[in-house]
C-alpha cells in the first residue's frame, strides 16, 4: 500500500504509548501508566510516516518494555529490511531516543535521525552558551535554530545539536510586582 511513498523522502517517526487494560490480557504487566497508576498494561511501539500518519509497523509489548530501548531492536529489523533507497530520510523520536545506545546504532546504521535530548545539566550549559551567539537563524513558525557540538560524559564521541529557541508572548510573561520577592 505505501511502498510508492518510500521512494520520496520521508521521515519515520517512532511513537511509545502505554495501553491500560482492564482484564487479564496475555502480556499485562503493571508498570509506568501515568494515566491509570497501578494498572495493568500493554505498551504499543509504533512506527510512522510523518506527515501522513500512516503505520509503517507496529509492535505490541509488555506494559514493562516503554523504553527506548526496548523499541530498537525492531527498529534496527526494520531499517535493514528496507534498501537504501527507500529508507527514511530522518528517524525522529522524543527525548527517551536521546540516548547513546540508540544514537550510536542509528550510526552504525548509517541512518540519520533528530531525537530531542534531556535536559540534563551539560544541555543546560550548551543551551547557555548558545544563547548570546549572533548568527540565530529563523527556521519558521517564530523558531530561531543554531548549531553547535556537543560530547556527554556518557556518549562515545561528540554529536551535532540544533538548539531551537522562541520568543515568549508577551501575555505569557510574568510581572514582578513592586516591593516582592521574585
Amino acid at each position: 500500500v505505501f511502498e510508492v511513498l518510500l521512494t520520496e523522502k520521508y521521515i519515520l517517526d517512532i511513537d511509545n504509548t502505554v495501553k491500560p487494560l482492564y482484564g487479564h490480557q496475555e502480556g499485562a504487566e503493571v508498570s509506568y501508566n501515568p494515566q491509570k497508576p497501578g494498572r495493568p498494561s500493554h505498551t504499543i511501539q509504533t512506527y510512522w510516516i510523518a506527515n501522513v500518519r500512516l503505520v509503517f509497523d507496529a509492535e505490541v509489548q509488555d506494559g514493562k518494555a516503554h523504553a527506548a530501548k526496548h523499541s530498537l531492536p525492531r527498529l534496527r529489523q526494520v531499517l535493514a529490511s528496507l534498501p537504501i533507497e527507500k529508507r527514511p530520510r530522518l528517524v525522529r523520536g522524543d527525548n527517551a531516543f536521546g540516548n547513546e545506545p540508540v544514537m550510536a546504532d542509528m550510526e552504525a546504521l548509517e541512518q540519520d535521525y533528530l531525537f530531542k535530548l534531556r535536559q540534563t545539566a551539560g544541555v543546560k550549559r550548551l543551551i547557555e552558551r548558545q544563547w548570546s551567539r549572533q548568527d540565530w537563524q529563523s527556521v519558521g513558525q517564530g523558531f530561531d535554530a543554531v548549531e553547535a557540538t556537543l560530547r556527554l560524559c556518557d556518549w562515545s564521541h561528540a554529536r551535532r545539536v540544533v538548539v531551537i529557541r522562541r520568543a515568549v508572548k508577551e501575555s505569557l510573561l510574568a510581572e514582578k510586582m513592586p516591593g516582592k520577592r521574585a
